[in-house]
């Protein structure tokens, strides 16, 4: 293998590349300033430096050199690398340089605004050192099918940008032109790499990097945005970065070469790039008229052809279209074989690309990546796919994986379109993997995980595929065509969930998860099946066609090590699914399906039934006469075979946890339970069935030093924890639906009662229990928005029904207190409601309102999204008891709903998550005196009761250290008495009320939010904040008419209590009728 121009290597050959020839314009004595008028042209190494703001603008160019604004080289290549530095003068970053609307009209050079002459010449540019470096609009015209001109802004054999706040590179296409014919000649940057061409690309040190708005007018072989590779000796990075966003640029053929344009947003040609270190990378919505968004083409004589993503604090790849074949990540493979003259086959070359991506600090999400725009019947999404040919000795192509507490989101399927080898063999795709040092594609890769973490992780993610966008007539990604059947619509739609990855699928460790309709593995083109409707969506029907599943490709799912989930419909296929032992875990509610030849569980396998627990279906049944609960989630098997062995040994993974009790701490161990484990009644061939089975806890499996053999137990006993005693059946041998369901049974004897672990104040969960306050008083906020309509002023109005609308507002203040977090909150929404009143005395309304806001730790990196939906219901009725003085009674019952998203970072490179439902209720009764002081002021005395109360549901984190809160609730009694003043003032020959009021509020009752947590290490209580429960509270309301049926109004209060303070505000319009 040739050796490679590493980046490391590259920056070492800028570090000492000569400086600018003293006093010459650029030079560090002289650096350029202010707007260039002037072509620069480096025909040797050198450095040329800016100071302050540095323009060059509306340059053109027809030299022999690329580059209307900076050309470098000769038109002749150079023996010895040329390295040009364009560099900052000041330190620290601080001089900006824009490149604007320039062009080079030479259908041979590189680069529009800087560039050289062809990429084989040995050219690095570099740029250094800036605060802000602006390409806009540059490009490359003339020539627009001739293939060695390329790179609208940048052309070279080596681009860097180093050590630069902001990186901008953009063009002005504006998203319109969709072909070759309908295209603007004006938004063209160039036929190949319309922002950037070069064999090699560094990005290093850059705080934002963008491309933006491009438009490549492709030809035989145009290529996209950034365009890179194209020798085995490249080697591309982007690292320790902030933002990277390539997004909204288009790719468009011309019309007459259209099968090569590829790589709308970055094109990798027999080149690797390497991603890593950086904070967010985000890649949305480009549009390429024939394929792929990235793509990747190896190089079949050594390890080329690789897109290694990893290490980076999150990943978007959302919304990117394609005319003619897939969007998405592609790596096309070009490893084949030969046969000699004697006829017999000779591995020529082997096939080395890899896609590689990492959830490593933060998840990658795949989403509406929509392909074959012009091809209705593949109009289907894609998130990565494998096309080409397959050498025989191909190792992993794919590599996806993810940290504890990470999840790679595959919302678009993953697709392997390869042509197997001679000898039957497919693409091996490794899950949750750790890098195999042995393997030289991971070199680098360990390298920098050593650097970054110290070591090389273990992956204990998940690695997510999920159909939930693509189920239903109403999918918001895909709609059906006029003219298109619903049938062939249904079919679009099951595509856009079914990965038909044609491959071998190793589980490593961690979480392989399949729902919401997703279907991972054979395509319906290597298996034969049939379609059925199920609940709407089109899915595989249970029963084989022909009476035997036939499997045109060899392929496999190893479960080697994690747990295999399939849930909501979720679906695995492959020719052999295979798992390895206890290491490997089954999740499954009932929904949950494999399809295979053959499915071999001789080996054993263990089956997460706290899984179970939250998704299963649960009911009664009657086990010797006595009620039990029955769990069902079974796994349902439509298989040719299932091979469960001699004596088939099932396992409880109450080893996952770091104390084995600490699996059993759901207060439902303390009953007994049934969980139906697999339905295996639809396998065909059923002689590989055995009813020599048992199971066992994991947690006691030992082997005995003495004789080698295996110790394990069927009974889970330990000191001050939930006990019990595990058994295992198939079910009624005279019942055909249940004979040949498989059943695990729990009878519990005993029940936990030690005290509470000591633990960690960032993993108490405060929060959990603050969340609760908010959404509280977010159903207050509604409900004084609403009785702020009474008023004695309303009763007066001769116009019966009003209509309202108001702006919310809420703040809250909690601070820590007696070794309990306090929490900020800041919230907004709206209300709406009506009422009406009759007889001049009694009034009833109704309102509705939705609050979005941020629940923050006071003390950790906590925080919890809310989004409350509330109704209320308000009465109100007035006594007069003489001219003066009257009585108004009031009173309103307001119900709320809250959805709660919590993210806790507990220690660096973990967040974990938790979700979960609350609800709120609240209600008041009031009484006011009011005595009119004239007949524009009047003076009020109220006195009210309130009853509140807030209650969450139970729910667990995500993770293996993820916690698990039992539910909780607040209440309180409150007795409200308030002095108030209104005054009718003069507003424009309309009135304009003004209301002053100060109110005392004791709580006379009150229990604070707290609960029951627990993880590995046992359990402990967690306390909400308690705020005192003497509050005074200071309001002020207005109300203008602005005619006389129309009134806008406002309010504001700020209550304050001991060691918090709350201030909400409302802002509206009502109209009378």
């Amino acid at each position: 293998m040739r050796p490679s121009i590493t980046a490391l290597t590259i920056l070492s050959l800028i570090a000492f590349s000569p400086s600018g020839y003293a006093q010459q314009p650029g030079s560090q004595e002289n650096p350029l300033s202010g707007t260039q008028t002037d072509r620069i042209v480096a025909p040797d190494s050198t450095d040329i430096y800016v100071s302050g703001d540095v323009i060059f603008a509306d340059m053109t160019s027809s030299d022999s050199v690329g580059g209307a604004a900076i050309g470098v080289g000769t038109a002749n290549k150079n023996t010895d690398p040329i390295v040009v530095r364009i560099l900052g003068a000041t330190e620290g970053k601080q001089d900006n340089l824009s490149f604007i609307n320039n062009a080079i009209v030479n259908k041979w050079n590189l680069g529009g605004a800087v560039g050289s002459k062809e990429m084989t010449y040995p050219i690095t540019i570099a740029f250094e050192n800036l605060n802000q470096l602006i390409f806009d609009n540059n490009r490359i015209e003339g020539g627009l099918y001739n293939q060695p001109c390329g790179g609208g802004s940048v052309g070279a054999q080596t681009i860097v940008f180093k050590d630069i706040n902001t990186v901008s590179i953009s063009g002005i296409y504006d998203g319109e032109s969709k072909t070759g014919t309908s295209f603007k000649t004006e938004e063209i940057n160039a036929t190949y790499g319309g922002a950037l061409r070069g064999y090699t690309l560094i990005v290093d040190n850059v705080d934002s990097f963008s491309v933006c708005n491009t438009l490549t007018y492709g030809n035989s072989s145009g290529n996209g945005a950034i365009s890179i590779g194209k020798t085995s000796q490249a080697e591309s990075v982007i690292s320790n970065c902030g933002l990277i966003d390539i997004s909204n640029n288009a790719l468009i053929y011309d019309g007459i070469f259209s099968d090569y344009t590829r790589g709308s947003a970055i094109e990798i040609g027999r080149n690797n790039l390497s991603i890593y270190g950086n904070d967010f990378i985000r890649i949305n919505d480009n549009y390429g008229s024939m394929r792929a968004t990235v793509f990747v083409y190896e190089d079949n004589n050594g390890y080329r052809g690789r897109f290694d993503c990893y290490l980076n604090k999150g990943f978007e790849f959302s919304g990117n279209t394609a005319g003619e074949h897939m969007a998405g990540i592609e790596l096309f493979m070009v490893g084949y074989e030969f046969r000699d003259d004697a006829g017999a086959i000779v591995q020529d070359r082997s096939s080395n690309g890899r896609i590689m991506l990492s959830a490593d600090y933060g998840d990658m999400v795949f989403r509406n990546n929509i392909g074959c725009l012009e091809n209705l019947p593949f109009n289907f999404a894609t998130s990565v796919i494998f096309t080409g040919n397959l050498g025989i000795d191909h190792t992993t192509a794919g590599d996806f994986r993810a940290m504890e507490g990470q999840y790679i989101h595959f919302y678009d399927p993953v697709r392997v379109w390869t042509t197997p080898a001679s000898n039957g063999q497919v693409v091996r795709i490794d899950l949750n993997k750790v890098p195999d040092a042995a393997d030289p594609r991971n070199t680098e890769v360990i390298a920098n995980y050593e650097k970054y973490m110290g070591e090389v992780p273990e992956f204990k993610g998940t690695i997510r595929f999920s159909g939930e966008y693509y189920r239903g007539a109403n999918s918001p990604y895909l709609t059906q065509a006029d003219g298109e059947s619903s049938d062939d619509f249904a079919l679009r739609l099951l595509y856009s969930r079914w990965s038909d990855v044609v491959a071998d699928t190793y589980l490593w460790d961690g979480e392989l998860l399949i729902e919401n309709g997703a279907v991972y593995g054979n395509g319906d083109d290597t298996i034969n099946c049939q379609f059925v409707y199920k609940n709407g969506d089109l899915t595989l029907s249970e029963e084989a066609p022909n009476t035997t599943w036939e499997f045109h490709e060899d392929t496999s799912l190893m479960v080697q090590k994690g747990a295999l989930t399939l849930r909501s419909d979720g679906m695995a296929i492959a020719k052999n699914i295979v798992f390895s032992g206890h290491d490997a875990v089954l999740r499954s509610d009932d929904t949950g399906r494999v399809i295979a030849d053959r499915v071999d569980m001789s080996r054993g396998l263990s089956v997460d039934f706290n899984h179970a627990l939250q998704y299963g279906v649960r009911s009664v049944q009657t086990t010797a006469g006595l009620p039990s609960q029955l769990i069902s989630a079974p796994l349902t098997i439509t298989a040719n075979f299932v091979d469960m062995g001699s004596g088939f040994v099932l396992g409880v993974p109450d080893h996952m946890t770091e104390t084995p009790g600490a699996f059993y701490s759901d207060d439902a161990w303390k009953s007994d339970m049934s969980f139906a484990v697999m339905d295996v009644s639809k396998v065909i061939d059923k002689t590989g069935l055995t009813t020599d089975i048992s199971i066992v806890s994991v947690a006691s499996l030992t082997t005995l030093p003495e004789t080698g053999e295996v110790s394990a137990s069927n009974v889970v006993e330990y000191e001050g924890g939930n006990s019990g005693e595990w058994s295992i059946r198939w079910g009624d041998s005279d019942d055909e639906d249940d004979r040949y369901v498989l059943y695990a049974d729990w009878k519990s004897t005993g029940s936990a009662d030690d005290g509470p672990a000591e633990v960690d104040p960032a993993r108490v969960g405060f929060i959990a229990e603050n969340s609760l306050w908010s959404t509280h008083r977010n159903t207050r906020l509604l409900a004084e928005s609403a009785l702020s309509q009474v008023t004695a002023f309303r009763f007066e109005d001769h116009r019966a029904t009003r209509f309202w609308a108001s702006g919310l507002g809420e703040f809250e203040s909690v601070r820590s207190k007696g070794g309990v977090d306090g929490y900020d909150y800041s919230g907004a929404g709206y209300a709406l409601g009506a009422d009406r009143v009759w007889r001049g005395r009694y009034l009833a309304g109704i309102g509705f309102g939705q609050m979005y806001g941020t629940n923050t730790s006071r003390s950790y990196p906590d925080e919890v999204e809310q989004v409350s939906n509330m109704v209320t219901l308000y009465a109100a009725a007035t006594q007069k008891l003489s001219d003066r003085v009257d009585v108004t009674y009031s009173g309103s019952a307001t119900y709320g709903w809250t959805d709660n998203d919590l993210s806790s970072w507990q220690r660096a490179g973990y967040c974990a998550h938790g979700h979960w439902n609350s609800d709120a209720l609240l209600l008041k009764v009031n009484a006011q005196w009011n005595r009119r002081l004239n007949e524009r002021a009047m003076l009020g005395v109220a006195l009210g009761l309130e009853y509140g109360y807030a209650g969450r549901e139970a729910f667990s984190e995500s993770g293996a250290e993820g916690r698990h809160f039992d539910d909780s609730s607040l209440a309180m009694l409150s007795m409200p008495v308030r002095a108030s003043w209104s005054y009718e003032a003069d507003g424009g020959n309309t009135p304009w009320l003004h209301a002053l009021s100060i109110s005392y509020i004791p709580d006379l009752y009150r229990e604070d939010p707290r609960s029951t947590a627990r993880d590995a290490t046992g359990w402990w209580e967690v306390r909400g904040a308690s705020p005192g429960r003497h509050a005074f509270k200071f309001s002020y309301d207005t109300q203008w008419f602005a005619t006389d049926s129309c009134m806008l109004y406002a309010g504001y209060s700020f209550e304050l209590r001991d060691s918090a303070n709350y201030h909400h505000v409302h802002a509206g319009v009502s109209v009378a009728f």
